[in-house]
């Protein structure tokens, strides 16, 4: 007989999959509902959806899509546009919108307890990718 012996605990590594993919999809939907839609942010900043498009393309901003489109996770905007540095943050901190988004909004002790998205907003750019150079993948 060949074959490994069933994994007495398969089906409860399935039943964990399950409520984690759950969760994940939960609080995507709170990013994405929390966010604010690509258009308004046009309207806004005064320019273009294909201009924001192409930031989104560039790595420029973090972008979430859902049911009514896309939107923009709001830590990375100012009144003028993107926070200097997303893209360098982008290029560094592993995973989606979800995981950067996440790390961008929480306390680091890193930057003094600040939020990343609060230091790149005091205009830390270095101190913000350090931080996002110890992100483990």
């Amino acid at each position: 007989m060949t074959g490994h012996a069933p994994d007495p605990h398969a089906e409860a590594y399935a039943q964990a999959i399950e409520r984690n993919r759950g969760r994940v999809a939960g609080w995507y939907r709170q990013l994405y509902y929390r966010s604010v839609p690509v258009d308004t942010v046009a309207v806004q900043l005064g320019i273009t959806v294909d201009d924001l498009d192409a930031m989104i393309a560039a790595g420029d901003l973090v972008m979430v899509d859902g049911p009514a489109g896309p939107r923009l996770p709001g830590w990375q905007l100012t009144d003028t546009g993107p926070r200097p540095g997303i893209r360098r943050v982008t290029d560094v901190v592993p995973g989606g919108p979800l995981r950067i988004s996440g790390w961008a909004t929480a306390p680091n002790p890193m930057l003094h307890d600040r939020t990343p998205a609060a230091a790149l907003a005091d205009g830390d750019v270095v101190a913000v990718i350090a931080a996002a150079r110890a992100v483990p993948s």
